[in-house]
């Protein structure tokens, strides 16, 4: 029997590929799972292949490392299943897209970290991740407009297993798609083998830091008892800022609800760094948010819930207000060793 060496499936993007392929496919095999950032890692998975990486196949004394070339051994062992399409042309474009995928959309892999169990929605995008979603995008219409769908050729084969992590980031980190993407990503998702890995996946419940080191400096934060209101961040200069100074009206309908949104929002989106507001009793206050740059700030203020709150503001909150955006050349400050984020 096979044996299939995994990592994480919470956050094994390439581990899952085989996986979701051989189950969809019914093809026996043992699974042994290594867990990631470990130190037994290396030592276990080291022997099994010079990269020390996994996913690995074993077949008797044989042992298959990468993704893409574990799929095609499968292919050529069981050419009954129709893991390539079966004609010639498509079974050449099946191959070009998964290569595409295999070789491919570093920024969107980087930035968008495969999380299964985690909501994530605006976080990790930015001009690059939107340019490999866009080519992701043109790959999927051509093929599901070629095949008629519902999946990239028609049925479910290698190439949807491998673009399934890809759907699994969309449902995280939930970017703006257009229907049919969405409707393509719900179908993987709710393929069987899919949906299998997704429930194993989110009852994992192992937190790896350095794929998620926003969790990790907002727990660090949530555990300082004395928490400082003056925003600290990890950040080099140059930052940016976005001053709101605002007078409230007397007009306060909806406007905690709002706010309390908006805070909760914010630090969900890519690029967000901290938030420092004041407000005195006559009702004039400031707000300053910190981004990473100036595609954070413009993507923030174009999110669909705050272009809401900006429509409300405008309308009823504010008697009068003023926005600056101003680049952080030089930050330093009293608690230099207190390095979490708020």
């Amino acid at each position: 029997m096979f044996v299939l060496h995994i990592g994480n499936k919470n956050y094994s993007s390439w581990s899952m590929r085989p996986w979701v392929a051989m189950t969809a496919f019914a093809i026996p095999f043992e699974e042994r799972q290594h867990w990631l950032d470990t130190p037994e890692f290396a030592a276990q998975v080291s022997p099994l292949s010079p990269v020390a990486k996994v996913p690995v196949l074993e077949d008797g004394d044989l042992r298959i490392w990468d993704s893409l070339a574990i799929g095609e051994y499968l292919a050529e062992r069981f050419p009954q299943h129709a893991l390539w399409p079966r004609d010639a042309a498509a079974r050449a474009r099946a191959r070009s897209l998964c290569a595409s995928m295999h070789s491919g959309f570093g920024a969107l892999r980087e930035h968008m970290v495969m999380n299964i169990e985690a909501d994530l929605p605006g976080r990790g995008w930015n001009l690059a991740v939107q340019r490999d979603i866009d080519q992701i995008l043109q790959l999927w219409q051509g093929a599901l407009q070629a095949s008629g769908g519902p999946f990239l050729f028609g049925a479910f084969g290698l190439v949807d297993a491998f673009y399934a992590p890809v759907c699994m980031r969309f449902l995280t980190y939930r970017p703006t798609l257009p229907d049919w993407a969405w409707r393509y990503v719900q179908d993987v998702a709710a393929h069987p083998a899919v949906a299998k890995w997704i429930g194993q996946a989110r009852a994992e419940h192992v937190f790896l830091p350095a794929d998620e080191p926003y969790r990790a400096q907002g727990a660090q934060a949530s555990e300082s008892p004395a928490a400082s209101p003056i925003a600290r961040f990890d950040a080099q200069v140059p930052y940016f800022a976005v001053i709101f100074s605002s007078l409230r009206s007397a007009d306060d309908a909806g406007y905690g609800a709002m706010s309390m949104r908006m805070a909760e929002l914010a630090p969900k989106q890519a690029g967000y760094l901290g938030i420092e507001s004041v407000r005195r009793a006559d009702g004039f206050g400031i707000t300053v948010s910190y981004w990473a740059s100036l595609d954070a700030v413009a993507r923030w203020k174009q999110q669909v819930e705050h272009l809401g709150a900006q429509a409300q503001g405008k309308a009823k909150w504010y008697a009068d207000y003023a926005v600056r955006v101003a680049r952080v050349e030089r930050s330093y400050g009293k608690a230099k060793a207190d390095r979490a984020l708020v």
